[in-house]
This record gives structure tokens, C-alpha cells and sequence, in this order.
């Protein structure tokens, strides 16, 4: 995944950078949010569903071509959607999408072949939540891409299939892929044993259901139908924060790394959102919800994920003996916990903001504590090679790893 980490990192960086922006030309939040989103999060979903299904099916490696060919369409389709909707190039939006989605599909496809041609079985649910995924993009897209295109009428049913767009990429694309991620992930983070995974036998799909049901009450603006999709899409999330709860509080020798708490931390924002939604969704408060979903999703659930698996899995993939191997985890826990607190208290006085509730400034002292708690972790994700040199993570990794913990 070292092209997919890069190119993601790259990403996120020019959505950090494009903050500074005038608001007309950023087109408000729209830019830095999609540069995140399409650029960053897509990156490392088709290539964690790549890299994960190889591994937990014990396939044969992939062909570097069929990698390169979806990373070259999704970042060319982010790239081209980026500028024309910036420019107002309706047409360039259309092709960056279509590349965008090829890119999608691709990944998926490739995703699947590592299943199909792999021996090993224990982690097939995986695999469901992969697939569940690659629908939720190719519907969310092309909500998307409808969108852009100008196709619909402006008022409300412009705002509910806005919705319906944001509801398939964040609990589709990106929650399901986290979701069918982390079972095996959170574990590794934690140094803890595997759990059983057949109580997740019906999880996905339940989650899949209630999130087409919700997406189709949303879309057309009937709060009931709505209300009960989210309801389903709970249900399916339970049995998935019973196995996360479960092994956050299994035994372990260590401390809780820093790729942990933001995971664990993702995947309450997950649940947050899921309890919290039926409500707005029942009172019809799309506006309400928009918010709720753009920070507890976007924010507290998607990118948080984000640098939590950059804190281990780039550290994972250097070729290095275990001694440096430990040091390059050690120098992303500098400053961890100032992060993680800047970080989630920045989402929670955000979206109290964006109620307008608060006082002033509420909303600007926010978004620097997410700017500057995300822009930390990112220059570690660049800098951790160095970093693992300084006498500080020298001496932290020595109290980290004792073997009495």
C-alpha cells in the first residue's frame, strides 16, 4: 500500500492547505472536505480492501498493474472533479467521476479476486463488508455525480439527494470498510487475541438494509421510512460494538497505542451518530443531520480512522528488524494524547457550533483544534523514520515494551 499511503497523505495535505483559501474559491467547506474525502479516504479504502483481503484470504500477490491502473483512475478522478467543480467545468465533473467510479469498481474487483483465488475462509464477513462497500460507492457516486451535473431541481430535492449521496459514501464506502477493517485490525493494534466472528453473521447485511431503506426514505424526504432505516442500520452495528467492546477490554502486556485510541474512538463517533440520527430522522431536521454526519462521520469516524491506521500500518510496512520496527511505533505516540483530545473535543465544539449554540468564536477555535491535531499526526505519518532517532523515543520505547506490561 506504499503508493496508496502517499498519494492519500498528499491528499490530506492539500486539503489542510486549502483551508487558507478565500471562501468563494474553496466553495465554502466543499473543497477541503472532498480533497479528504475522495483523495485521502478513497485512496486508503481501495487499497485496505486490497491489502487485507489478500492477507486474511491468504492469496497469491496481486499484479502491480491492476493496482496501479485503480489508483490512477481514482486520483485522476478526484483531481478532475476537484477542478471542475471549482471552475464550473461541468463536463471535466462527469469524466473525473466516471474515473472516479472506475477506480472504485477496480479496487472492488481486485479486492474480490484476492478472496476468490485465497485458501484461508475464517474472515469471509470481511469480505461481505467489502462488497456492501464497492454497492455503496457505485450509488453514492452516482448520486454524486448526478449532483454535479445540475440535473435536479435547487430546494429540497436537491438537499435530500445530497443526503442520500452523503448516507452511501460515509456509512457505505467508508463505515462498512472501517467496520470490516477493524474486527481484525483492532485486535492487531492491541496485541490481543482474535475474536469469534460468527456473531457478525448477519451484521453486514442488516447494516446494508437499513442503510438503503434510510438512504430511500432521505432521498424523498418521508421521515418514517427514514427513521426505520436507521433503526436497522443500528441494529446492525450492534453486534460489531459488542466484538470492538470486547476486545478493548481484553487482556494485553502494553499500553493503548495511539493507532488504537483513534480507532476506538471512530468507532463511538460510529455508534454516536447511529443513536443519535433516528431522532432527527424521525422529526424530518435534514439540516441537523447534514451537520451530524459531516462531523461525526466525516470527521469523527472516517478520517479519524484514518490516522489511527497510519500510526501502525506505516510503521507495519517498513522492512525493518523488530527493534526499529518498535521505535517507528513509539514516534507516533509523541504528543498522542494532546492529538486525540484536540481532535475529538475540536468535532464535539464544531458541531455545537454549527447549531448555533455556543459562544463566538466557537466555531473557529474548533476547526484549529482538528486543523492542528490533524496536521500533527500527518507530519508524523512523513516524518516517523527521523523521528525514531531522537533519544525520547529511544527512552519511551524502552518503558513501552516491558515485558512486565
Amino acid at each position: 500500500m506504499k503508493a496508496h499511503h502517499l498519494t492519500a497523505r498528499l491528499w490530506l495535505a492539500a486539503a489542510l492547505l486549502s483551508v487558507f483559501l478565500p471562501p468563494d474559491l474553496r466553495l465554502g467547506r466543499w473543497l477541503p472536505l472532498h480533497l479528504a474525502l475522495l483523495g485521502t479516504a478513497s485512496q486508503l479504502i481501495a487499497g485496505g480492501q486490497i491489502m487485507f483481503s489478500g492477507a486474511l484470504s491468504m492469496a497469491p500477490p496481486v499484479r502491480r498493474r491492476h493496482i496501479a491502473g485503480s489508483l490512477v483512475f481514482l486520483n485522476l478522478g478526484a483531481a478532475a472533479i476537484a477542478v471542475g467543480r471549482i471552475s464550473g467545468a461541468l463536463p471535466m465533473v462527469g469524466l473525473g467521476a466516471t474515473a472516479f467510479l472506475a477506480g472504485a469498481v477496480w479496487s472492488g474487483l481486485v479486492a474480490d479476486s484476492r478472496w476468490r483465488r485465497g485458501l484461508g475462509t475464517r474472515f469471509r464477513i470481511t469480505r461481505i463488508y467489502y462488497a456492501l462497500a464497492g454497492a455503496s460507492i457505485v450509488i453514492g457516486g452516482t448520486a454524486g455525480a448526478i449532483l454535479a451535473f445540475g440535473l435536479l431541481p435547487g430546494g429540497q430535492i436537491h438537499n435530500s439527494h445530497r443526503l442520500m449521496h452523503m448516507a452511501f459514501n460515509l456509512f457505505g464506502w467508508a463505515g462498512m470498510t472501517i467496520v470490516g477493517t477493524a474486527v481484525t485490525l483492532l485486535p492487531a493494534i492491541l496485541r490481543t487475541r482474535a475474536v469469534e466472528l460468527r456473531s457478525l453473521a448477519w451484521a453486514p447485511w442488516t447494516m446494508f438494509a437499513g442503510l438503503v431503506l434510510m438512504a430511500g426514505g432521505v432521498s424523498v424526504g418521508s421521515e418514517w421510512p427514514a427513521a426505520a432505516g436507521g433503526a436497522v442500520l443500528l441494529a446492525g452495528l450492534v453486534p460489531f460494538a459488542r466484538l470492538a467492546a470486547r476486545v478493548a477490554t481484553s487482556p494485553r502486556r502494553f499500553p493503548v497505542p495511539v493507532a488504537a485510541w483513534h480507532l476506538m474512538a471512530a468507532i463511538w463517533w460510529l455508534g454516536m451518530v447511529s443513536v443519535a440520527q433516528i431522532w432527527l430522522l424521525a422529526a424530518g431536521d435534514w439540516a441537523a443531520l447534514s451537520d451530524l454526519w459531516l462531523v461525526g462521520l466525516a470527521g469523527g469516524t472516517v478520517l479519524q480512522a484514518i490516522l489511527g491506521a497510519w500510526s501502525f500500518l506505516l510503521p507495519m510496512e517498513q522492512r525493518v528488524g523488530g527493534e526499529l520496527r518498535r521505535l517507528h511505533l513509539v514516534a507516533f505516540e509523541l504528543g498522542s494524547r494532546l492529538q486525540i483530545g484536540a481532535y475529538n473535543l475540536g468535532l464535539v465544539l464544531l458541531f455545537v457550533s454549527l447549531r448555533a449554540a455556543g459562544p463566538a468564536g466557537t466555531r473557529q477555535f474548533a476547526l484549529s483544534l482538528i486543523w492542528a491535531a490533524t496536521a500533527w499526526a500527518l507530519f508524523k505519518s512523513f516524518s516517523f523514520l527521523l523521528l525514531a532517532r531522537l533519544p525520547r523515543v529511544a527512552r519511551r520505547s524502552k518503558d513501552w515494551w516491558k515485558p512486565e506490561r
